[in-house]
């Protein structure tokens, strides 16, 4: 809604509407191709995004289901991603009864504003989202900090046997090792030794049943 009424204020578009489906109705098309997606899926061997993208393409003779890369395993990003929410937030408020209306429209000679309504034909309401001036330049673009190496060592020791040996070192690489004294800035290691110092005198004095002191 917010990323709506940001359209509508910059102009890229004179209306928009979004229309959503009643409870217990909601199965339409992209469930079928989601579902010819899955029938491939299971009699494929997957180790790799590419591997993905055999399973989307060969998934119907119609091609009615396509793939587009977004980005990489190594990292390249194709399209980028943006941190709307926090842009947004500061400038709009949530829309109240949200969930008791199917259908929401927006125009850009009135910006900021929802029109509503719960059926097609029912009456409409409004409300006002904006509760200082939308923002016209775009949102800072996240960067994505990859995994932890954490996560990089169970891949490595426990999926990685189960990827083929061309894709071994793109999804379960070597995890990097920890990094050692020499690799830690002078002021991190002072800091980390004072205190490693500090809990060593407090549990030795605690243990002697004396005052620890303080460096």
């Amino acid at each position: 809604m917010w990323y709506l009424c940001w359209r509508m204020a910059n102009h890229l578009h004179q209306t928009a509407s979004i229309s959503f489906m009643l409870a217990g109705h909601t199965k339409f098309a992209p469930d079928w191709c989601f579902g010819l997606f899955k029938r491939q899926y299971r009699r494929t061997f997957v180790s790799s995004l590419h591997d993905i993208e055999h399973v989307v393409n060969a998934s119907s003779l119609s091609s009615i289901n396509k793939s587009a890369f977004v980005g990489y395993e190594n990292g390249d990003v194709h399209i980028p991603t943006y941190d709307w929410i926090n842009f947004l937030k500061p400038h709009f408020k949530k829309v109240t009864g949200i969930k008791s209306n199917h259908h929401f429209m927006f125009s850009a000679g009135r910006p900021g504003i929802v029109t509503m309504k719960l059926f097609c034909d029912s009456p409409t309401t409004e409300q006002q989202l904006t509760v200082t001036p939308c923002p016209l330049q775009m949102p800072p673009v996240l960067v994505m900090k990859g995994l932890e190496n954490t996560r990089k060592k169970y891949l490595f020791n426990e999926i990685r046997q189960f990827c083929r040996d061309e894709t071994k070192d793109i999804i379960c690489p070597k995890p990097e090792p920890p990094p050692t004294t020499d690799d830690v800035p002078a002021d991190e290691l002072s800091a980390e030794t004072t205190i490693l110092k500090l809990l060593k005198n407090q549990q030795n004095h605690k243990q002697s049943g004396t005052e620890p002191a303080i460096y």
